[in-house]
């Protein structure tokens, strides 16, 4: 998933791609309904037309920007990654 993706997440938008497993992997709860040149016109048209599973990919996906995506997320991130701990003050 790209960064179009995450700002579509966490603007609460259903989101179609094409979810393709790239250097790490493809996650398992991505909320993201996978579709390709030849399913994406019938998958519309799921979107659209249930509201149940719109807004379950509504949800799940902004819920997955804030948790993975998310500033506090990041910093997380950052401060892994130079090696900080967090537990001290």
């Amino acid at each position: 998933h790209g960064l179009l993706a995450v700002e579509a997440m966490a603007s609460g938008n259903a989101v179609l791609a094409s979810a393709i497993p790239g250097a790490y992997g493809l996650r398992e709860d991505l909320p993201i309904m996978t579709s390709t040149p030849a399913t994406l016109t019938e998958n519309l048209r799921m979107v659209i037309e249930d509201e149940a599973l719109r807004r379950d990919l509504q949800e799940r996906g902004r819920r997955f920007a804030e948790e993975q995506h998310g500033y506090l997320k990041q910093c997380e991130l950052i401060l892994r990654d130079l090696g900080v701990d967090e537990s001290s003050p």
